[in-house]
C-alpha cells in the first residue's frame, strides 16, 4: 500500500520539478532576451554618438579648410600689391633669397 503512494509521491515531485526546470528555463530566455536588446540599444547609441562626434569633427576640418584657402588668398592679394608698389625692392629681395639657395645647394 505504501509503494503506490511512494510512486505517486514521486511522479508528483518529478513533475513538480520539471515545471519549476521549464519556468526556470523560461525566466532565463526572458533574461537573455532583455540583455541582448539592452546590449543592441547600448551599440546603437554609441554609433550614433560616434557619428555625432565624427559629424563635428568634419564641420570643423572643413571650416579650418575654409579659413585656410581664405588666408592664402589674402596673402597672395597683399603680396601683388606690395610687388606692384614696390617693384625694385620685390627684385632685390627674390635676388636675395635665389642668392642665398644657392649659396646652400653649391656649398660643398
Amino acid at each position: 500500500m505504501s509503494s503506490p503512494n511512494l510512486s505517486d509521491s514521486a511522479r508528483r515531485t518529478a513533475n513538480d520539478l520539471r515545471n519549476q526546470a521549464e519556468d526556470l528555463k523560461s525566466a532565463a530566455g526572458q533574461k537573455a532576451s532583455a540583455a541582448m536588446h539592452t546590449a543592441q540599444q547600448f551599440g546603437a547609441d554609441v554609433k550614433h554618438a560616434v557619428q555625432d562626434q565624427f559629424e563635428g569633427l568634419q564641420d570643423t576640418a572643413s571650416q579650418y579648410m575654409e579659413q585656410g584657402k581664405t588666408m592664402a588668398c589674402d596673402m597672395r592679394n597683399s603680396l601683388g600689391d606690395r610687388i606692384r608698389k614696390q617693384p625694385l625692392n620685390s627684385m632685390l629681395v627674390v635676388a636675395g633669397i635665389g642668392f642665398a639657395l644657392g649659396f646652400l645647394f653649391t656649398r660643398r
